[in-house]
Protein backbone atom coordinates (compact mmCIF):
# COMPACT_ATOMS: atom_id res chain seq x y z
CA UNK A 1 0.00 0.00 0.00
CA UNK A 2 2.71 2.51 0.81
CA UNK A 3 4.21 1.73 -2.60
CA UNK A 4 0.99 2.59 -4.31
CA UNK A 5 1.19 6.02 -2.23
CA UNK A 6 4.39 6.71 -3.52
CA UNK A 7 3.71 5.83 -7.28
CA UNK A 8 0.66 8.17 -7.07
CA UNK A 9 2.86 10.94 -5.72
CA UNK A 10 6.24 10.69 -7.98
CA UNK A 11 3.60 10.40 -11.09
CA UNK A 12 1.65 13.61 -9.70
CA UNK A 13 5.14 15.22 -9.37
CA UNK A 14 6.47 14.27 -13.01
CA UNK A 15 5.32 16.50 -16.05
CA UNK A 16 8.29 15.67 -18.52
CA UNK A 17 10.05 13.13 -16.82
CA UNK A 18 9.93 10.18 -14.55
CA UNK A 19 11.12 10.13 -10.84
CA UNK A 20 13.15 7.29 -9.72
CA UNK A 21 14.55 6.49 -6.59
CA UNK A 22 19.06 6.00 -7.50
CA UNK A 23 19.10 2.66 -6.09
CA UNK A 24 16.26 1.27 -8.56
CA UNK A 25 15.87 -1.18 -10.73
CA UNK A 26 15.20 -0.64 -14.69
CA UNK A 27 12.18 -2.48 -13.97
CA UNK A 28 10.90 -0.17 -11.29
CA UNK A 29 11.64 -2.34 -8.32
CA UNK A 30 13.51 -1.43 -5.58
CA UNK A 31 16.43 -4.20 -4.15
CA UNK A 32 15.86 -5.06 -0.49
CA UNK A 33 18.66 -3.10 0.70
CA UNK A 34 18.21 0.07 -1.11
CA UNK A 35 14.69 0.63 0.51
CA UNK A 36 15.28 3.51 2.32
CA UNK A 37 18.77 3.62 2.16
CA UNK A 38 18.37 1.73 5.37
CA UNK A 39 19.67 -1.67 5.05
CA UNK A 40 23.36 -0.32 4.08
CA UNK A 41 23.81 -0.55 0.40
CA UNK A 42 25.61 1.73 -1.94
CA UNK A 43 24.47 4.67 0.79
CA UNK A 44 26.41 7.28 1.20
CA UNK A 45 26.24 11.10 1.50
CA UNK A 46 26.44 11.90 -1.72
CA UNK A 47 23.13 9.78 -2.65
CA UNK A 48 21.22 8.99 0.62
CA UNK A 49 18.08 8.70 0.38
CA UNK A 50 18.27 10.76 -2.93
CA UNK A 51 15.67 10.68 -5.86
CA UNK A 52 16.62 11.25 -9.66
CA UNK A 53 14.35 12.36 -12.33
CA UNK A 54 14.88 10.48 -15.13
CA UNK A 55 14.43 12.04 -18.28
CA UNK A 56 11.24 10.45 -20.45
CA UNK A 57 10.40 10.86 -24.28
CA UNK A 58 10.19 14.45 -24.12
CA UNK A 59 13.50 15.11 -22.16
CA UNK A 60 13.69 17.01 -19.35
CA UNK A 61 11.97 19.50 -17.68
CA UNK A 62 12.58 22.72 -19.08
CA UNK A 63 14.74 23.85 -15.66
CA UNK A 64 16.76 20.58 -15.25
CA UNK A 65 19.63 19.59 -18.10
CA UNK A 66 20.13 15.82 -19.19
CA UNK A 67 23.50 14.09 -17.63
CA UNK A 68 24.12 10.78 -18.50
CA UNK A 69 20.26 9.12 -17.60
CA UNK A 70 19.66 11.56 -15.06
CA UNK A 71 18.04 15.03 -15.02
CA UNK A 72 20.06 17.78 -12.61
CA UNK A 73 19.50 21.15 -11.91
CA UNK A 74 23.00 22.61 -12.93
CA UNK A 75 22.83 25.66 -10.67
CA UNK A 76 22.46 23.82 -6.99
CA UNK A 77 23.58 20.07 -8.06
CA UNK A 78 27.13 20.08 -6.42
CA UNK A 79 27.47 16.44 -8.36
CA UNK A 80 26.95 18.49 -11.80
CA UNK A 81 27.42 22.24 -10.65
CA UNK A 82 27.43 24.33 -13.94
CA UNK A 83 27.38 21.45 -15.99
CA UNK A 84 27.50 17.53 -16.50
CA UNK A 85 30.89 16.78 -15.79
CA UNK A 86 31.89 19.33 -12.81
CA UNK A 87 31.82 17.95 -9.27
CA UNK A 88 31.98 20.17 -6.25
CA UNK A 89 34.64 19.39 -3.52
CA UNK A 90 35.15 20.76 0.10
CA UNK A 91 37.96 21.26 2.38
CA UNK A 92 38.53 19.12 5.46
CA UNK A 93 35.44 19.43 7.62
CA UNK A 94 33.62 21.18 4.99
CA UNK A 95 30.63 20.34 2.65
CA UNK A 96 30.40 20.99 -1.31
CA UNK A 97 27.41 22.97 -2.24
CA UNK A 98 26.76 24.94 -5.67
CA UNK A 99 25.08 28.09 -5.87
CA UNK A 100 23.94 29.23 -9.30
CA UNK A 101 25.92 27.17 -10.78
CA UNK A 102 29.68 27.88 -9.22
CA UNK A 103 31.09 25.45 -6.73
CA UNK A 104 30.76 26.40 -2.83
CA UNK A 105 31.32 24.79 0.56
CA UNK A 106 30.10 25.40 3.85
CA UNK A 107 32.30 24.85 7.04
CA UNK A 108 30.80 22.37 9.52
CA UNK A 109 31.20 21.22 13.43
CA UNK A 110 32.44 25.10 14.76
CA UNK A 111 34.97 25.74 12.30
CA UNK A 112 35.36 28.86 10.04
CA UNK A 113 35.56 29.33 6.40
CA UNK A 114 39.09 31.40 5.90
CA UNK A 115 39.73 31.28 2.45
CA UNK A 116 39.58 28.09 0.46
CA UNK A 117 39.66 26.20 4.24
CA UNK A 118 37.86 25.41 7.10
CA UNK A 119 39.65 26.10 10.49
CA UNK A 120 39.29 26.53 14.19
CA UNK A 121 39.28 30.07 15.24
CA UNK A 122 39.02 28.91 18.86
CA UNK A 123 42.68 26.75 18.51
CA UNK A 124 44.68 26.94 15.09
CA UNK A 125 47.65 28.95 16.07
CA UNK A 126 47.28 30.29 12.51
CA UNK A 127 44.14 31.37 12.35
CA UNK A 128 43.46 32.34 16.62
CA UNK A 129 40.05 34.08 16.80
CA UNK A 130 39.66 35.17 13.43
CA UNK A 131 40.90 33.84 10.20
CA UNK A 132 45.01 34.62 9.48
CA UNK A 133 45.87 36.02 12.63
CA UNK A 134 48.50 34.52 14.14
CA UNK A 135 50.13 34.00 17.17
CA UNK A 136 53.41 35.28 17.74
CA UNK A 137 56.55 33.12 18.80
CA UNK A 138 56.35 33.88 22.72
CA UNK A 139 52.63 33.08 22.70
CA UNK A 140 52.56 30.08 20.25
CA UNK A 141 49.18 28.88 21.05
CA UNK A 142 45.70 29.28 20.78
CA UNK A 143 43.36 28.20 23.35
CA UNK A 144 39.87 29.45 23.74
CA UNK A 145 40.31 32.03 20.62
CA UNK A 146 43.20 34.03 22.16
CA UNK A 147 47.19 33.22 21.87
CA UNK A 148 49.10 32.00 25.37
CA UNK A 149 52.48 31.39 26.06
CA UNK A 150 51.99 27.34 26.84
CA UNK A 151 50.05 24.51 25.86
Amino acid sequence: MRRLAWLALVLAACANGELADEDAAVDGSVPSDAAGDAGGGDAGASDAGKDVIVPADGGCPSSLTACGNACVDTNTDPAHCGGCTTACSAPDGGTPGCDGGACTFACGGGLSTCGQACVDEKNDPNNCGGCGVVCPANFPFCRASACISGP
